[in-house]
């Protein structure tokens, strides 16, 4: 018993030393850099929802930042605050679930808890928690559904995908209490939270009618084997993920699915029928399936790629089983083979905190982002304080913005700002951008400007040359820095300075 207890608090210590030690070693990429802006800049609550109208996020995790910011500007209490919610779940996911020793130490090591959801500063994180303290409260002998209400308010509020989450709990809840004959009155109260939760959500969730990635969707057939393969992956590539390591930019790709394509099949179908042998009871069949299903959905209907989308199967996946140790109140239906599942859940623990620790160290080894380095060396030369910068395309801008702590100029929006507004002005066509860059060079305030670009090189090279066919009458253009060696490929940049003749 005590040397479990050692080794718990040792995992523990160890992961808050390591979360520091990442975060310190962590250059912020767009979405980390916007929401904290968003966050920043807004002069109220009222400002921030109306800056916010095109995320298309519910705005709990923005309203802690915005509380934040008030404390302090720097950058650094977006990881601050990151940290500290990273470090409460990992603490009570050591003390409180019912998962042995060695497993516990290396569920909080795998990827989606050592780095998606800790080092890289979103929401994500605070869902992991919220979903943490719903299983405590679950699986608890005497309920506060009053808690469970407000923490699935909470819950709800978070995140699109983190709202489908909070269904088969809200369920759970009434089932509940109509099983114990409990008071309809306070059962309807209960009910009324819940559904203020979910209303505030898809109020903040559903955008203006000129966001600008409507069009994603607008005019894609209903019926497409892309979307089909995309929403069922989930199981798989978020239970058992590993990065393709063997690519510098690994951060969201899949090693299954792009170098083993015929074990990736196998492994699907495994990972599909995973519960039917590592659960015994009906609640935790209701929760993972209902769940997952739910968001496969969403991400049948929407193009979200991202690997951070992907981690709720694997949450939903660890807190079935913990309803499926810790339930009391579901009887044991299914007989397992504890062996099988044994060797099942062992191994994709060991997989997850092989993925965890190898992205920990590649994201300490390299740049995530080449946005800090980007703004240190504008900062670092005295020369480049007084010129304009402009930044393209605008959405590889908050980043540099956050780290400068300036409002940078955006040609896409034809405005100075921070963050981004994602509507219809970021759909322009390559010659309107290239007009519109061309319009922010005007020699009128007689300033030198700064442009800074994250195209691939060919298209920065190809953009230099036809900036200089028309305004090479007023600028001197000299490309005078690149900086290449961003894990997101996106945000490698090319500085250019013009100089008037």
């Amino acid at each position: 018993m005590k040397s479990n207890l050692l080794i718990l608090i040792s995992a523990f210590l160890l992961y808050v030393t390591l979360g520091i030690f990442g975060a310190c070693h962590h250059e912020l990429w767009l979405d980390e850099a916007h929401h904290w802006l968003l966050a920043r800049d807004s002069t109220s609550i009222q400002n921030l929802i109306y800056n916010a109208r095109y995320d298309g996020h519910p705005l709990v995790w923005e309203l802690i930042l915005f509380l934040a910011s008030g404390i302090s500007q720097n950058i650094v209490v977006v990881q601050v605050v990151h940290l500290a919610i990273a470090f409460t779940s990992a603490f009570l996911f050591l003390k409180y679930s019912p998962f042995k020793t060695i497993q516990k130490a290396l569920i909080i090591f795998g990827y989606y808890f050592l780095f998606e959801y800790a080092v890289i500063c979103r929401s994500y994180g605070l869902t992991w928690l919220l979903l943490i303290l719903l299983s405590i409260l679950f699986t608890r002998d005497k309920r506060n559904y009053l808690l469970i209400t407000i923490v699935l308010f909470l819950l709800a509020n978070t995140h699109l995908f983190s709202l489908i989450c909070t269904i088969p709990f809200f369920l759970l809840l009434i089932y509940e209490r109509v099983q114990e004959n409990k008071s309809m009155r306070f059962s309807l109260a209960y009910s009324l939270l819940y559904l203020a939760g979910i209303s505030i959500s898809i109020w903040q969730i559903i955008p203006p009618s000129d966001f600008g990635f409507i069009h994603l969707t607008a005019h894609t057939p209903w019926i497409m084997k892309e979307h089909l393969i995309r929403s069922l992956s989930l199981f798989v590539k978020g239970i058992i993920y590993i990065p393709d390591f063997g690519s510098y930019h690994f951060w969201n790709t899949n090693y299954l699915f792009t170098k083993l394509k015929i074990i990736s099949g196998i492994v699907s179908l495994i990972t599909l029928a995973l519960p039917f042998v590592c659960f015994s009871r009906k609640i935790s069949f209701f929760i993972f399936y209902s769940g997952s299903f739910g968001i496969a959905t969403i991400l049948y209907v929407l193009p979200l790629n991202g690997v951070r989308y992907l981690g709720y199967s694997y949450m939903l996946f660890l807190v079935s089983l913990w309803f499926d140790k810790c339930y009391k109140k579901s009887s044991v239906t299914f007989n397992t083979n504890k062996y099988i599942s044994s060797v099942l859940l062992w191994s994709i623990f060991i997989i997850q905190a092989f993925s965890g620790v190898m992205s920990y160290y590649s994201d300490y080894r390299f740049p995530f982002s080449e946005s800090k380095n980007v703004a240190d060396y504008i900062k670092s030369n005295p020369n480049f304080q007084n010129f304009k910068i402009v930044v393209s395309p605008g959405n590889s801008g908050p980043p540099i913005a956050a780290y400068l702590k300036q409002r940078l100029y955006y040609p896409e929006s034809e405005n100075w700002g921070t963050f981004c507004n994602w509507n219809s002005c970021y759909l322009a066509n390559n010659d309107s951008i290239l007009k519109k860059i061309a319009s922010a060079l005007t020699p009128a305030s007689n300033k030198n400007v700064l442009l800074i670009t994250a195209y691939d090189k060919s298209k920065s090279d190809s953009l230099q040359n036809e900036l200089t066919s028309i305004i090479g009458k007023n600028y001197i253009i000299e490309s005078i820095k690149k900086f290449d060696q961003s894990i997101i490929k996106e945000e490698n940049y090319t500085v250019f300075q013009l100089q008037n003749k």
